[in-house]
């Protein structure tokens, strides 16, 4: 499996410069359902190092605040492809980066062996943010807009200054209807 996977990722590697990165973005229900493990973490290390024979991966290592689904352990490392590794850097196109100290929300599902471990390559991250003018935390989609409803999720992104909801969410309020959506989904298949 391991040698499947560093294939894949080295052909990917070898079209990624041509092709860029392509997001096809799910709704929130399709999100939280192909999460294996959900929760609010701190990024607490972030190191890239190189896999023989020419891979470079990051590794990300998150203090969990908040399990929201799944159990993850206290602390989630979730490795990504690409990095730097000394003078040598493998990139691709739209991978989140990540920062010591940074506090998502994050919907990963680590035991699929691809270039992300977050749901639908970065979608799965939500970054919550300090807004100045509200005076509390928000939570930034991937493509940095404001997330103002679980109904946002997977929309193409507002115009500029047309935000279509009264107020961001909170960090737990957004927790909150994943793990209501997990509860919902779980009744389902029953």
């Amino acid at each position: 499996m391991r040698g499947l996977f560093l294939r894949l990722a080295l052909v990917m590697l070898a079209v990624a410069p041509v092709l860029g990165t392509t997001i096809i973005r799910g709704t929130f229900s399709e999100i939280v359902a192909e999460a294996e493990i959900a929760f609010e973490g701190v990024v607490i290390d972030v190191k890239s190092r190189e896999i023989p024979p020419d891979l470079i991966v990051t590794d990300v290592r998150f203090n969990v605040v908040r399990p929201i689904k799944g159990d993850p352990p206290r602390q989630v490392t979730l490795t990504f492809a690409g990095g730097t590794v000394g003078n040598r850097t493998i990139e691709f196109s739209d991978m989140p980066a990540f920062v010591a100290g940074e506090r998502d929300i994050i919907l990963a599902a680590p035991g699929r062996r691809e270039i992300s471990p977050l749901v639908r390559f970065a979608q799965g991250r939500f970054r919550i943010v300090r807004d100045a003018q509200l005076g509390r935390d928000v939570l930034r989609q991937f493509d940095g807009t404001i997330l103002g409803s679980r109904e946002q999720v997977g929309q193409p992104s507002p115009s500029v200054g047309v935000l279509g909801f009264a107020a961001p969410m909170s960090p737990s309020e957004f927790a909150s209807a994943v793990a209501a959506e997990v509860v919902r989904q779980g009744a389902a298949a029953r």
